[in-house]
């Protein structure tokens, strides 16, 4: 069973949308609990989001205890990058795996790292948060997200292109494309091979959206 909706734009909105899923979902089937793969820092000790997202909302206050009582039911939240890990270990690139670095490549650059099939959250919530990896003085996000290249290319051009476009204008002669695809395959290079020698896992998965584009 699937739900698409809207993102919501505010916190009752996005309590609405969950609670009619879920109530949707309990009409017909017996469910022990609800889990949630979520942006931010998620400290699963006090039920806080922390950190900052694009939803602004959900952060730094007590969201699980609130969303029990909503659902009548038990409540996880886990960041999204871990959970996309965690499927990568069990059913994923490192199946096989008991440990694994794990790069996601979108507006930002995020990560997760898992050690003996547990993920390594670090003691300020940042395992895994390898988008403020300083690179050439900048950080990683800034350097190795599509937008971001998108946003120096149409800079210098005048142009309205996306991180897509810029990409496939790469392989033609455009030269300013080419300088940009190469800084942002440089720096994420660099931060593949910084993150092999400091955590040296089993594998290192990447998810990107670029990495569907020919060539």
């Amino acid at each position: 069973m699937v739900f698409t909706v809207d993102t919501p734009d505010n916190l009752e909105t996005f309590y609405h949308k969950l609670s009619d899923a879920v109530n949707e979902i309990k009409t017909n089937n017996k469910i022990d609990g609800v889990a949630i793969s979520s942006p931010g820092a998620v400290n699963k000790k006090t039920g806080v989001i922390e950190g900052a997202s694009a939803l602004p909302y959900i952060h730094n206050f007590k969201i699980v205890p609130e969303l029990e009582k909503r659902f009548g039911l038990p409540v996880s939240i886990e960041n999204d990058a871990n959970c996309a890990a965690l499927a990568e270990l069990v059913a994923g690139s490192a199946k096989d795996c008991r440990s694994m670095a794990f790069l996601v490549i979108g507006t930002g650059v995020g990560g997760s790292v898992i050690i003996n099939n547990q993920i390594w959250h670090g003691a300020h919530l940042y395992g895994g948060e390898f988008g403020f990896m300083i690179i050439d003085g900048q950080q990683l996000s800034v350097l190795a997200s599509p937008v971001s290249m998108a946003k120096r290319y149409n800079e210098k051009t005048g142009k309205n292109f996306d991180g897509k476009t810029v990409f496939e204008l790469a392989d033609t002669d455009d030269l300013v494309a080419q300088e940009e695809r190469g800084k942002l395959i440089h720096a994420l290079a660099t931060a593949i091979y910084n993150i092999q020698h400091s955590f040296d896992p089993e594998k290192l998965s990447l998810v990107a959206e670029f990495l569907k584009i020919k060539n």
